[in-house]
């Protein structure tokens, strides 16, 4: 049996169950379902947990763009890292191959230029002897084709320090400045041979070889050697120095 008043969906509910002869008896009262609140609980736990969930999607997002990113950069400054060592490598083992080549050029410029006046005492003074008639022409040619190799051989290293010495320094244009003199010296020396015959003449016989060894020119020569070596060794000092600095 129940007893039910439907006037109103606010109202309770009253029922009345059928109990046992000898039970006591029971009421039961059914509260009326609130299907607004429900729907706005329903609604406010399901739009929570979406924002939740894109919180949580936007903040894996951008923690996995970060590390992409960073594991990016730390790959290309790795790359960077390596291209301007394997560089730095390269540099340091050209510059110090360029220095080698530098200081083995003129180092056999200097042993040649030294031996020079030498080479061209002995020029001369078979010079004197053919017209002495004291040597045969073969032997003044020798003398004379030695020369003149002297005076190619100095050319070549020369032209080969002028080419390998940039010039953008001081130092390197007063280098190749004091080379090119040294072989315009040796080539007016060469040139003044048959000047050397004429005043051998007109001396009657008085004029010596050896006195052209200390000739102006060679003075000069000398006074340049010198200073290319002391000019080179700073210049290599310099240079590797730079190398240092690579490293």
């Amino acid at each position: 049996m129940a007893i039910s008043n439907n006037d109103n969906l606010n109202h309770q509910t009253i029922v009345l169950q059928n109990i046992p002869p000898k039970g006591p008896i029971q009421l039961k009262i059914d509260s009326p379902t609130d299907y607004t609140a429900l729907t706005i609980t329903v609604a406010v736990s399901v739009i929570t947990a979406i924002i939740s969930a894109w919180i949580t999607i936007s903040l894996v997002d951008r923690s996995n763009r970060n590390l992409i990113k960073n594991q990016n950069k730390l790959q290309n400054d790795l790359i960077k890292s390596q291209v301007n060592q394997q560089k730095n490598e390269v540099n340091t083992r050209n510059r110090q191959e360029w220095i080698k080549e530098v200081r083995n050029m003129i180092a056999e410029f200097l042993q040649i230029a030294t031996f020079s006046p030498i080479q061209s005492y002995d020029f001369i003074s078979s010079a004197i002897s053919l017209y002495k008639k004291e040597i045969s022409e073969d032997r003044y040619r020798s003398t004379y084709d030695n020369n003149r190799k002297m005076i190619a051989d100095l050319s070549n290293l020369g032209m080969r320090i002028e080419i390998t010495l940039s010039k953008e320094t001081q130092l390197d244009r007063e280098i190749c400045e004091l080379v090119n003199e040294i072989i315009s010296l040796l080539n007016d020396i060469t040139s003044k041979y048959s000047q050397i015959i004429d005043e051998y003449k007109v001396k009657q016989n008085k004029l010596k070889a050896v006195e052209y060894i200390q000739h102006t020119d060679f003075l000069k020569m000398a006074e340049n050697l010198e200073l290319i070596k002391i000019k080179t060794q700073q210049l290599l000092k310099n240079e590797w120095e730079r190398v240092k600095n690579l490293n």
